[in-house]
This record gives structure tokens, sequence and C-alpha cells, in this order.
């Protein structure tokens, strides 16, 4: 919790400095991988840092959804990035996939699902295996689709966030605004969400 408080009350220059020093440590030093595996990672941490703002996103029943936003100066698509089970949007697969969907022309947002990362310090609404996060997902969709330069709103999501945007799709559906026009891509989602419970317990 004390390192929770400093981080948030941190300047977005002391942010930008701890982001500096990580990407040189992750350069200069055997932690693991080779050289090129760790110019690869400093890569990628400067990247997100130099184009994805911290955000803070209104989703279902008003619970703030924390997550990382990059948006362009012209129209085009957007994409919500959903992670999975035991990750966050700051996970390697989570970040490369931001960037290289902003490097196609999306707007993007990656958030953390409630209960995991910056969200569950924001909200104390716990996981709901995809339900209400479901919900948190066509929430964003809805807030970007009045934004001028968003032409439609797509969802990706992984794992447990595959769920989640499967959840969306099936809420969205109901929506007459079609808030996720764009559609929704679910990457290794359970759809039976006991069995997989058992499964992983």
């Amino acid at each position: 919790a004390v390192h929770a408080a400093l981080v948030l009350r941190a300047s977005a220059a002391q942010r930008d400095g701890a982001l500096d020093v990580a990407a040189k440590l992750i350069t200069h030093f055997e932690v693991g991988g080779n050289a090129q595996d760790r110019q690869r990672l400093a890569t990628i941490a400067e990247r997100l840092s130099a184009t994805f703002p911290k955000a803070s996103v209104t989703g279902h029943d008003g619970a703030q959804i924390a997550g990382i936003m990059a948006m362009h100066s012209t129209p085009g698509p957007a994409l919500i990035i959903a992670h999975g089970l035991m990750t966050t949007k700051n996970f390697d697969h989570i970040r490369q996939m931001a960037i290289q969907a902003y490097e196609w022309g999306f707007h993007v947002v990656a958030i953390d699902l409630r209960g995991w990362g910056q969200t569950a310090w924001t909200t104390d609404a716990p996981s709901a295996a995809g339900y209400f996060e479901g919900r948190d997902i066509v929430a964003i969709a809805r807030w970007l689709r009045n934004h001028d330069r968003v032409t439609s709103v797509g969802a990706l999501g992984y794992s447990l966030g595959g769920a989640s945007v499967l959840n969306a799709a099936n809420a969205a559906s109901e929506d007459a605004e079609t808030p996720l026009n764009g559609g929704v891509l679910a990457l290794s989602a359970p759809t039976e969400m006991m069995r997989a419970i058992d499964h992983i317990s």
C-alpha cells in the first residue's frame, strides 16, 4: 500500500525518470536473456512510456478502470485490449500488442481488469470472471464512440480478457448504439468458467 501511494503521488517527470532508469538497467545488466533480449525490452519500455500515457476510464456502474491510452490526431478505428488471468496491461505481450496496434493506425486503450493491476487500486469491485469486465468494456467502447476521431471500436482479449470481450459482445448486442461495432477477438478464452477454475486449482 505504501508503494502504491508513492507511485500515485509521483510526478509525471519522476515516473518518466524511473522508466528511463528501468530501461537502462534492463539494457546493461544481466537480468535474464541475452543482450538482444534486454535491448528489446528496453525499447518496448521507452516506446510505451513515450506514446501511451496512463488513463482512467469509467466502466460499468461507475467503476474506475485503469489503463493506458494512445490516440492518433486523425480519424480511425479504436481497439480495447484486455489482459489475461494473472497478468496486467503492463505485461510484455500486452505492451507489444498495444504498440503494434497503434502503429497499424488504431487508437488504443489497454486496461487492467477489475481486481488486477492498478484497477485494484481505483475500485474495490472484485474480479467477476469476465461478466462485469465485459460490461466495463462496453462502457469504455461507448465512451470511445463519442470521440470525434473514433470511427469504430473493437476489442481484443486474452484468456480472462477473452472471456471479458465475449461477454462484452453479448452485452453490446443488446445495445441499440452498437458500441462494439468493430467486433471482438478472444484468444484462449474460457467459455465454461467453472471448468476453467477446476482446471486451474
